[in-house]
């Protein structure tokens, strides 16, 4: 239970009140959203620094052996991942997950 609240208090800056009387979830929403935000800000710079190699390489390179596209220079994994189809979560299956999360944080707080 600590270390859940040391991400609420430290990485989502939640104050100790608002963590405690929040249901587990909208915190389980809310650490997703999160998460997903920082995943967005490293692909952001990964880009970026991809460009910029990108752009020194090819300074040193003839025109016709020049790199077009940054794809060309490497890939990232998450590209690679991306052109699978992702499964599509349903309403009920968010509901059940929900329900399957309070019940564990309802088992891990009452064994203490």
């Amino acid at each position: 239970m600590d270390e859940i609240k040391g991400q609420a208090l430290g990485c989502l800056n939640m104050s100790e009140e608002e963590f405690e009387t929040m249901e587990v979830g909208t915190f389980m929403l809310k650490l997703f959203f999160a998460n997903k935000q920082r995943e967005d800000d490293k692909k952001f710079i990964g880009d970026v620094i991809r460009r910029q190699t990108l752009w020194l390489v090819n300074v040193q390179l003839s025109e016709q052996s020049q790199l077009k596209k940054p794809e060309q220079l490497w890939q990232y994994a998450w590209e690679v991942q991306e052109g699978k189809p992702a499964k599509e979560i349903t309403l009920q299956d968010q509901q059940q997950m929900i329900k399957e999360l309070r019940e564990t944080a309802m088992k891990h707080l009452n064994g203490r």
